[in-house]
Order: structure tokens, then sequence, then C-alpha cells
């Protein structure tokens, strides 16, 4: 509800913060956080292999995935645990 001056009254704000984290795990469904999770686990344990660095361009390339994923699943779990506390 509109009180004016800006400032909006949410008449149940409890059931808004259920439907906010309730939407987030349908996301987290829809970009396949856990696949994230399990693919960062993949890449990690082929930088852990003794030849990695044989390809140094691909060595590189493995790595900077890891950090893109770690990036975006940080990402998504902050808001997750931010909209879970509200």
């Amino acid at each position: 509800t509109f009180v004016g001056g800006g400032i909006v009254m949410i008449e149940n704000p409890r059931g808004l913060c259920r439907d906010i984290v309730d939407r987030l795990r349908e996301l987290g469904f829809l970009f396949d956080i856990d696949g994230a999770k399990k693919e960062i686990q993949e890449l990690e344990a082929r930088a852990a292999r003794e030849n990695f660095w044989d390809d140094q361009q691909e060595a590189q390339r493995v790595l900077k995935r890891i950090s893109e994923i770690k990036e975006d699943v940080e990402a998504f779990e902050t808001l997750y645990d931010q909209a879970v506390y509200l």
C-alpha cells in the first residue's frame, strides 16, 4: 500500500519474504546451482592434475571458468541468504 512521500507499507512482510525466498529457490533450480557446483568440483579436480599446466592456454581457460562459475554461485547464495534473513 502506498502511503505517500515515497513510503510503501507492506501488509504482510513475512509472507512477502517467504515468496521471495521461494522464488529464489526456483531460480536456483532454473540456473542449476547444484550443477554449477558440480562443474566447479570437476574443473578443480582437473586443475589438480599433475599435467594441468602442460597446455597453458587451456589451463588459463579452465581457471577462468572456475572463477566465473564461483562468482555466479556466490552471488546467488549471498542474495538467497539475505532474503532468508529478511
